[in-house]
Formats: structure tokens, sequence, C-alpha cells
């Protein structure tokens, strides 16, 4: 049997065109027009745990990704609970789904009034957990990493081992580093 546990820094990111009324609306909510980051952020958050209409991450038109940075992550596995292969994703060949970020200022989407939502919420730990139960040995040549990338943002999704498409069975245990959020209109 093949574990294959992914580590490091990764993060839920969410992408999408926010409509400029909900856009007034957080503004007034704020009592600003020009919030920091900061402010957007903890209003978020805020909206998020008490469960009212707006959630970030259901802005999530053009992206929504969960799992580690592919350049900020380690890849262990294990066969039979022997460590066999340990080293930086990166290393790593990938297959790669590139999703093209909204330019707030192009085309139509002034006119359409609507603002770009980008948001990040940053972890650490232990991201995911994949178990190749019928397995009874391991070449790395047959390793591929699912890639999600927008933008600066390429996040591991999911692998391939001998062609064969595994998802993550255990999101595992991670703590939050941060929050970020990004609001152009």
């Amino acid at each position: 049997m093949i574990t294959i546990t992914i580590s490091g820094y990764g993060a839920e990111v969410t992408h999408g065109k926010l409509p400029a009324t909900v856009i007034d609306e957080i503004y007034e909510n704020l009592g600003t027009t020009t919030p920091s980051r900061e402010e957007l952020a903890e209003y978020l958050t805020e909206c998020e745990f008490k469960g009212t209409h707006f959630s970030w991450y259901d802005i999530d038109d053009v992206y929504h990704s969960y799992g580690p940075y592919l350049n900020e992550a380690m890849i262990t596995v294990r066969l039979n609970d022997t460590v066999v292969y340990n080293r930086e994703c990166i290393a790593l060949n990938i297959d790669e789904t590139e999703t093209a970020e909204i330019d707030p200022f192009a085309g139509n989407l002034l006119l359409d009034a609507y603002g770009v939502l980008t948001c990040e919420d940053v972890v650490k730990g232990q991201l995911q957990k994949y178990v190749l139960s019928t397995e009874k040995d391991f070449d790395v040549k047959q390793l591929k990493l699912q890639v999600s990338t927008l933008g600066d943002y390429s996040i591991i999704t999911g692998i391939k081992y001998k062609n064969k498409l595994y998802n993550s069975e255990d999101d595992g245990d991670a703590d939050s580093q941060g929050f970020y959020v990004n609001l152009h209109e």
C-alpha cells in the first residue's frame, strides 16, 4: 500500500465577479468607500461566520481551489509505512490547468457594473493525503501532480499515479496563516 501526504503552505483561493450593488453594500456597512485590505478581509470573514447572505467563498464564478501551493509544499511517499520518497513538490511532473484572471479594466466589465474579488485563505500543515491501496511498489516517474493555476497561484488539486487520477481522501490538519483580499472595481 502506498500513502502519499503533501504538507507545507497552501490556500483556498476564490476569484470572481462581484456586483456593484454588493460592493456598495460592503462599503456602506464599513462606513467608507476606501477600506483597507485588512478592513475588507475582516468584514468578509465576519460575514462568513455570522451566516449573512454574503460569503467570500461563494464569489468564485471564475476560480475556486483548495490545496498546497506547488512551490511551497513537500511530498512524502510511504510504501508499507516506510518512507521511499520525500521531496519538494515543484520537482515533480505536473498536469496544469490554467484559468485566466478577470481583467477589471477590460471590455464590458465596467459597463456591466462588476468588480473583481480575489480571496486567499492561507494555511500551513498537512494538506492532502492519498491512499493507493492496491499498489505494491512505487515509481516516481509514474507520479504527476494535478495543478490548478490562476495568475501567480499554483495549487495542487490531486495526483495521477500510473495515469489513474486520485483525489485527496483527507484535507489534512492545517492552521490558518492569514486571510487576504484584493478587490478591483
